[in-house]
């Protein structure tokens, strides 16, 4: 006999669809690159450095950073870049997740993080976070050494802009990650977003319990939209330019990251060795922006 879905029955279903769609895509992506890329393409070793903001709801805070959905995103992306970067030829020294809670584009209200999963059990830490530093630093780069302090100072700069289509770090911060990491290439990862809190969740499925045990429709959800975004700028130490920067956005798939985010962010990036797909044009020749017509 068959039966209806219920609301998360729906939900995951949508999910599932819209991670097709994020795959495959219907629409040009548009991108940022150089001229040079048009010809050739000087990258041939790359390392990654990246940090996660995943904003969710607590308590009284609506825009707080989950630290656990942040670490897992972040790193899920990190080690989801190196893999497809290898397939496309480039040697990636390393890939790596540095910290969450960096000074976040969208707005934190108190500056406030918190953690729903302290040690192993479902509880609440609430972290005051110092715009200076992040909230979390994950082991390696916790060390007070030159490169460390040179990836966080990158790391926050780029967390800071409000207009990454125009934003260039700063070519000698780079310069010398670059050589302490012996790439010619070094590119910024961010990972932002924001997801339904466990608390939320718990809340909204013990509503829609009772609303069917009382047999009334279930309450309308008030947990808000679930989004996974991700953005990579890629400076080459050879040409002294951003050489690749673009994004992809999906969703989580249950409490994971969506599996296909990794691979729509650098659908467009060339194989080493290989220029820009010719059927990435830039609409304005004074603007570095392309549009991608690669479905």
């Amino acid at each position: 006999m068959s039966r209806k879905m219920n609301r998360r029955e729906y939900w995951l279903l949508f999910v599932v669809l819209l991670s097709a769609f994020a795959l495959h895509g219907c629409a040009a992506g548009k991108l940022r690159s150089t001229d040079e890329m048009e010809k050739s393409n000087p990258m041939k070793s790359v390392a990654i450095v990246g940090y996660g903001n995943i904003m969710a709801k607590y308590r009284n805070y609506e825009n707080a950073i989950n630290l656990g959905y942040s670490k897992k995103a972040v790193s899920f992306l990190a080690e989801g870049l190196q893999t497809e970067l290898k397939k496309k030829g480039y040697h990636v020294a390393y890939s790596k997740p540095v910290g969450v809670g960096f000074s976040a584009k969208a707005s934190r209200e108190k500056n406030v993080a918190y953690d729903d999963s302290v040690n192993g059990k479902l509880g609440f830490e609430l972290i005051t976070i110092d715009n200076s530093k992040p909230a979390y630093v994950f082991p390696g780069f916790d060390a007070e050494t030159e490169d460390s302090a040179q990836i966080k100072s990158a790391l926050l700069g780029y967390s800071s802009s409000t207009n990454l289509k125009d934003y260039t770090p700063d070519i000698g911060q780079m310069e010398k990650i670059g050589k302490h990491a012996g790439v010619d290439t070094v590119c910024l990862l961010a990972v932002t977003g924001r997801k339904v809190s466990k608390t939320d969740k718990m809340r909204e499925e013990a509503e829609e319990n009772l609303s069917r045990m009382m047999k009334r429709p279930p309450p309308p959800s008030t947990a808000g939209r679930e989004e996974l975004r991700a953005e990579l700028m890629c400076v080459n130490l050879e040409l002294k330019k951003v050489v690749w920067h673009d994004y992809a956005s999906a969703g989580f798939t249950g409490e994971e990251p969506n599996l296909f985010v990794a691979a729509r962010l650098l659908k467009d990036f060339p194989e080493m060795g290989k220029p820009l797909d010719p059927r990435c044009q830039r609409p304005e020749k004074t603007k570095p922006l392309y549009l991608c017509d690669t479905k």
